[in-house]
């Protein structure tokens, strides 16, 4: 199943596990630097909800794949809040930054949107600048040995972070899988099939039905044929959200 979502784009706490609902949706966000965000705090209006810790969660990863190590990861579940990005030239050695993606604004989103009073969960895999085609490999979908470093961190980080939810006896909705990546790639002829093959592979590993839901590139010229055919993959889909 397909989805389309219009979603809101805009120190964070520790979350006692005592204090997660028994019903979590859960939401995997994954991409480049259009999913890891670069909005800044301090731009953030003064009395803004999303300006301090919500009755969300998150769970963070940002991977170096030229080091094939985690830069920078939440101490597993925290209260979502503003700060789980990796931005350039971010020099520090621990989080919160000083930045923020889509997810601050999309826990309240997606419950306005649905009715649901369930605890909402991200757990989020990104790192700027990357690719999805093999010859650059950060993303690359694949079973075997030539996975790229982003992608294998992707399922590992998402395994772990359902474990320990169903560990504090949780159940797990795994409800949609939101996909922002694509400037690395937009020259890329077989992007298309290289991304479906990403779902496919995430679909198997967390549910066979989990929703898709993928950003556009900005609207400029050079984008507008990547778009219009990422439009025309999304609304092939069966359904919509």
């Amino acid at each position: 199943m397909h989805l389309k979502l219009a979603v809101a784009l805009l120190g964070c706490s520790s979350v006692l596990f005592s204090t997660y609902a028994e019903e979590i949706d859960l939401f995997i966000l994954a991409g480049q630097s259009n999913a890891d965000g670069r909005g800044l705090t301090a731009d953030l209006p003064v009395g803004s909800p999303f300006a301090s810790p919500q009755d969300a969660l998150i769970w963070y990863a940002n991977p170096d794949s030229d080091t094939q190590t985690i830069e920078f990861q939440s101490d597993g579940f925290e209260a979502l809040a503003p700060g789980f990005s990796n931005p350039p030239g971010f020099g520090g050695t621990s989080l919160p930054s000083g930045t923020f993606g889509l997810e601050l604004s999309f826990a309240s989103a997606i419950q306005e949107e649905t009715g649901s009073t369930n605890q909402v969960a991200i757990v989020k895999v990104t790192e700027g600048g990357t690719a999805i085609r093999e010859s650059r490999g950060e993303w690359f979908p694949s079973r075997g040995d030539n996975a790229g470093f982003a992608f294998t961190t992707l399922l590992d980080q998402v395994g772990q972070a359902i474990q320990t939810l169903e560990a504090e006896g949780n159940t797990v909705n795994v409800k949609a899988f939101l996909w922002h990546q694509g400037e690395s790639d937009r020259n890329t002829g077989d992007y298309i099939d290289t991304l479906s093959n990403l779902i496919e592979i995430v679909r198997d590993e967390f549910g066979k039905d989990l929703a898709f839901v993928a950003g556009e590139l900005a609207q400029r010229d050079i984008s507008e044929e990547f778009n219009d055919n990422l439009a025309d993959f999304i609304n092939n889909g069966e359904d919509e959200f």
